[in-house]
């Protein structure tokens, strides 16, 4: 009795977990996706549940059963776990087909999602195992790119340290040579300098020379010129005098000749008045 009641013990353990998938109710015997291990353990536990009660049908055993009660946690846990199986054949048997069809449909969504999965991830896996092995290759390659990146340093370090003397010696030479024309044409300049300050020199008296004489020159206009404008002046004077006489002489000419036609206009008058008495006359007689 006592290896029936572990083997009890163990199978009810392993069905919890290959014939409860859900954790709530139990895999049909005639499902088709059941596995043959939640088959043969259902199975088993029925055949070694039957053989307890079978077993515990003596009066004896049943009193000896009853002595543990409440004193034994290991008969406490197997009381539950028989109380478990009860329910869990219980839902079994009132399970509706149309629940159990939903529970197969859904299993088998399961799978097919589940095997979807697997060749997702076995592509994954094989993207990444390729992925590993291009990055093996590129980190080779980077490497060998690197070393030859390190020795053309290398060697570039070396050169431009020969040529830096080289621009040293070059520049130092040629600093020489600049020296030597710069002090060549500083000599020049001073030189062109010293001809060009007696030039000016010369230049200056020429200049102060002109100066002098145009300044004289320049009096000697200046006094020309006041005088002629002095002149103006005067005749300007004595024209505006003349000008006012003859003004004077022409409106007394004008006056006269004005009295003159006036006259002139009389006569006129005085002619055609004779003329037409004696033309009057002539006609009476």
């Amino acid at each position: 009795v006592g290896r029936m009641l572990l083997r009890q013990s163990f199978l009810e353990d392993k069905f919890n977990s290959v014939c409860v998938e859900d954790g709530m109710k139990m895999t049909p015997l005639t499902d088709e996706y059941i596995s043959e291990e939640a088959r043969s353990t259902a199975l088993e536990l029925k055949s070694n549940t039957a053989k307890l009660m079978r077993a515990f049908t003596d009066q004896e055993k049943q009193l000896k059963l009853k002595s543990f009660e409440h004193k034994s946690s290991e008969f406490a846990a197997f009381s539950e776990s028989f109380g478990r199986l009860e329910r869990l054949m219980e839902i079994r048997v009132t399970t509706p087909m149309e629940e159990v069809n939903s529970i197969r449909e859904n299993l088998r969504h399961l799978q097919t999602k589940t095997q979807n999965l697997t060749e997702l991830r076995d592509t994954k896996k094989d993207a990444y195992l390729k992925y590993m092995e291009e990055c093996s290759k590129s980190k080779d390659i980077r490497k060998a790119q690197i070393d030859h990146l390190k020795q053309q340093i290398g060697q570039e370090k070396n050169n431009r340290s020969d040529v830096v003397v080289d621009f040293v010696q070059k520049g130092l030479q040629e600093e020489e040579m600049l020296k030597a024309n710069h002090t060549s044409t500083v000599e020049a300049l001073e030189k062109q300098i010293r001809t060009m300050e007696t030039e000016l020199k010369k230049v200056l008296k020429s200049n102060s020379d002109e100066e002098a004489v145009l300044r004289k020159e320049f009096k000697k206009a200046s006094n020309e010129f006041e005088n002629n404008v002095k002149q103006y002046d005067y005749d300007v004077s004595t024209q505006t005098i003349e000008n006012k006489k003859t003004t004077a002489e022409l409106d007394d000419t004008i006056a006269d000749l004005s009295h003159i036609k006036e006259d002139y206009a009389s006569r006129q008058e005085e002619k055609r008045k004779r003329d037409e008495i004696a033309a009057l006359m002539k006609r009476k007689s």
